[in-house]
């Protein structure tokens, strides 16, 4: 039976009085009965637009059983960004219009937001992460970035000890290097100032550009005690010219073992969704649009030549800001 005639068969009386419980089986809330509360909710709406929503939510839900996933409290945070990023790549190859794409995201967004608000989805699928992963493609083009929340980034910085790492990864969330920027730094590129911050000075960027901005002291805080404990100063020479991260033969780390290191720390703190250095650049500047910071700057800070570049992340940084919005580890005193 199709989602469209099993809506048919449930009133809004009938499901008020249903419990939660007997909607779920073994803890999971079958795909149907998910479609049920929420489809009972278009009562106002015109049959074409009950028929399409129907459609819309078939489609997800086949698309997510071809994963493994079984009911709507099983759904993960990396489903809803590899459902938006397959909807992007098909924009992009010209198979559906982007408003017949609009149209899908839009049905789905109710639905999530309708479970969400109902307590059915995972923790992580906010009200916010539902529209700044769904957005259609007239609200931003392409595929949207993956990033880490603030707790998964509270998560990952935990279950760091050494304090080189510690010191990387902080490093790269608080400034948004490319790896390649981040292992190639000398000791001397960092330039420590007196209210605990520093000056970042990427002396070879993408396309040999140098530039140089300013790096929070909480960025800041574990890369001075990385340095404290390999026995070197900012005072001496001789140690400003090493290698920032050295490998175990002393000569820079490999852009390859940040990888393979990051994708260890990422599976220790359990975060789902894939993770990769550059997933933290994105993070970095999405945070810091979030935080309120400056497109402009942000283009500038990136390295990137063209505003329109950073757009994406002024798309999703605004999703997340809110009145009180701070990054722990980009800002404050």
């Amino acid at each position: 039976m199709k989602l469209g005639d099993k809506r048919k068969l449930m009133t809004n009386q009938v499901l008020v009085a249903t419990d939660r419980a007997e909607l779920t089986r073994a803890g999971i809330l079958p795909f149907d009965a998910g479609a049920n509360v929420f489809l009972s909710t278009l009562a106002g709406k015109t049959d074409r637009t009950r028929e399409l929503y129907s459609h819309s939510l078939e489609e997800f839900f086949t698309w997510l059983q071809d994963r493994g996933i079984e009911g709507v409290n099983a759904i993960r945070p990396i489903d809803l960004v590899d459902y938006r990023n397959l909807w992007a790549d098909r924009e992009q190859a010209g198979e559906y219009k982007a408003s017949t794409i609009a149209n899908r995201l839009v049905a789905l967004r109710r639905f999530l937001e309708r479970m969400a608000a109902e307590g059915f989805l995972h923790p992580r699928i906010t009200q916010d992460f539902i529209r700044t992963y769904l957005a259609s493609p007239k609200t931003v083009s392409g595929r949207l970035p993956v990033y880490l929340e603030r707790d998964e980034i509270q998560a990952l910085l935990s279950v760091i000890t050494d304090p080189r790492d510690q010191a990387l990864f902080t490093l790269a969330l608080g400034a948004g290097l490319r790896v390649s920027e981040l292992v190639g730094l000398h000791l001397g590129d960092i330039r420590p100032l007196s209210d605990g911050a520093a000056i970042l000075e990427v002396r070879r960027g993408k396309g040999g550009k140098a530039r140089s901005f300013k790096i929070p002291h909480r960025a800041m805080r574990p890369l001075t005690d990385y340095v404290h404990h390999s026995g070197r100063t900012w005072r001496r020479q001789a140690d400003l010219d090493t290698w920032l991260f050295p490998g175990n033969n002393g000569t820079a780390l490999h852009r390859s073992w940040v990888n393979k290191l990051l994708g260890r720390y990422v599976r220790k703190a359990a975060i789902e969704k894939p993770v990769h250095p550059h997933t933290l650049r994105h993070t970095f500047a999405t945070h810091y649009v979030a935080s309120g910071g400056n497109p402009a700057a942000l283009a500038e800070i990136l390295g990137h030549a063209n505003l329109q570049t950073v757009m994406v992340y002024v798309h999703l940084g605004r999703m997340l800001r809110g009145d009180t919005y701070e990054a722990e580890w980009l800002n404050g005193a």
